[in-house]
Order: C-alpha cells, then structure tokens, then sequence
C-alpha cells in the first residue's frame, strides 16, 4: 500500500463517521447511544471474527504480547467510543468531536513521550499545532458551557465535555497500539474481529441494569443501519489506515470529522452557533495543515 494511501482511508472513514454523528445527535438520546454501541460493536465483533476464520492467509503468528496489547486495545476501544457516544447525546456531535480532536494529538505525544520513551513529532511547528488545536479545545469547551441550556442544567454539559475529552485520550491510546500491531504485521481484520469485546458487553451490561427504556424495532432498525455505516466499515478503514500511517499524522487527519460533522448537523437543519463554529472550523484548519505538512514530507521521501 502506497504511502498515502492510508491516509486516504482514514479520511474515507472520518466522513462516513461524520455523516451518522452528525444525524445521531438530534435523534439519539442517551439510552438509544447505549443500544447503538451494543448493536454495532456486537456486529463488528461478529462480521469481521467470521471473515478472520474464512482467510487463508495474511497471518501472522499472535504471541502473549500481542495478546497483551489486544485486552489493552479492548479497554481503550470501550473507554473511546461508549465517552463518545454518550457524548453526542448530550452535546452537539460537532462539539465532541473537536474535544476529541483538540485531546488527541496532545495525549499521543505526552502518552508516547511518557510510557514508550518515544517522540511523535517532528519539528517545533507539528508541536505548535498541537498546543494550539489543544487551546481551541479548551475554547470550545467553555463555549459550550456558556450556551448550554439553563433548563437542562449545565451539568450534563459538563459531563458531556469530560467524556468528549477522555474519548480523544483513549483515541490515543488506540492509535498508539494500532501501529504497534501494524509492526508487528499482525492483520486488521484478526485486530477489528478482536478490538470490540468489551465494548459491547459494557454497553449490553450497561442497558440491561441502567433500567433505560428499549427503543422500539424501527428504532433498533434505524440504529443498526446507522451502527453499519458508522463503526462496522469505517472502523475497519480506520484500523488498516492507522496501523500503516504514523501515529500522529493519522490521529490529526483523524481531526478532520468535526468539521464534516457540523456540516451534517447544518443540513439536518441546526441552527449553528457562530462562535462554536469558528473554534470547530479552527481546529479543522490545524488538522488540514498537520495533514498536509505530513503528505508533503512522504512525497519528499519516497
């Protein structure tokens, strides 16, 4: 696979992420996240365990630390996307995913600097994107806050901020023990069969003693669609994408979803926040740089 071109997979599944989000967040409410999490990890488990068991080929021998490093990807997985999804039910999907984004990258660096005694940047300016997407961030945030509806309580909106942030945490962990496997040449689709265990249990576990109310068949229907379209193919792209991309490039293009996310919510026929819409257009802006400043050094390489 060409240097790019995991890139370009990335951004492939970012916009098929954003197009769901981007809808789920007027329809979906908090319990409808929680089903929505046991239905689409559940069938990701499912599809990609059954095509892990009919290939032929591409494997490659799974030692004790690879296994190691997937009940650790099973911990980041669930800590990722049930803060997000939760997220979005309480926040604009928009707003989450530019808290994410703004984390992301700062978490890659000081996890990879802290725990594996390796630096992910290269150059003071990939840095100076970084500190600067993580104020957005911070912007964002207080924002946020400052609109948020009086009658509802802003501690929902806090609650929906703090689990915004540990999503782009866990991101980071995710992308860090991706391209570890990648080097390993362990395949995506045995890490995807894998990756998702304990996603959808917490979640089935969640439902099953939180007492929420079970959305009706067209409901379920309707969230099974959108589990295929936003985690069963791009989680896929995702995996391959960031296991053969660097770590910090793939997690800036990563970045770009919040901007196609409000973009979705606008034709859903949200009323924008004009502030908000800066910040979010703001850390899309770093992420577009980042991505390119990283395509320009593969060209100049290969």
């Amino acid at each position: 696979m060409g240097n790019r071109r995991p890139l370009l997979l990335i951004v492939v599944a970012v916009v098929m992420q954003a197009f769901v989000q981007g809808v789920m967040t007027e329809s979906v409410n908090t319990s409808g996240s929680v089903v929505f999490s046991t239905l689409a990890f559940a069938t990701a488990a499912a599809v990609f365990g059954l095509i892990d068991r009919l290939r032929v080929s591409d494997r490659a021998p799974v030692s004790r630390e690879v296994r190691l490093s997937m009940i650790w990807m099973n911990v980041a997985t669930a800590v990722t996307f049930l803060s997000f999804y939760v997220s979005i039910s309480l926040i604009p999907a928009s707003t989450t995913s530019s808290i994410e984004s703004a984390v992301g990258p700062a978490a890659l660096i000081v996890i990879a600097l802290a725990v594996l005694r390796r630096r992910e940047w290269r150059g003071n300016f990939e840095l100076l994107l970084v500190a600067a997407m993580m104020v957005i961030g911070m912007l964002l945030a207080g924002r946020t806050w400052q609109v948020s509806d009086p009658s509802v309580g802003s501690a929902e909106t806090v609650a929906g901020l703090l689990l915004a942030a540990t999503a782009g945490i866990g991101m980071a962990v995710v992308v860090l023990l991706s391209k570890n496997l990648g080097r390993k040449r362990i395949s995506p689709v045995w890490v995807t069969a894998h990756r998702f265990h304990l996603t959808y249990v917490a979640a089935g576990m969640t439902l099953l003693f939180s007492g929420a109310r079970m959305p009706d068949a067209v409901e379920v229907a309707m969230l099974f669609v959108f589990g295929i379209l936003a985690v069963v193919i791009p989680l896929f792209l995702l995996q391959v994408g960031v296991q053969r991309a660097e770590p910090l490039p793939a997690i800036a293009t990563i970045a770009l979803l919040p901007g196609l996310t409000w973009l979705t919510q606008l034709a859903a026929g949200q009323s924008p926040d004009i502030a908000s819409l800066i910040l979010i257009l703001a850390v899309v802006t770093a992420s577009v740089a980042f991505t390119a400043r990283s395509a320009a050094r593969v060209r100049a390489t290969s």
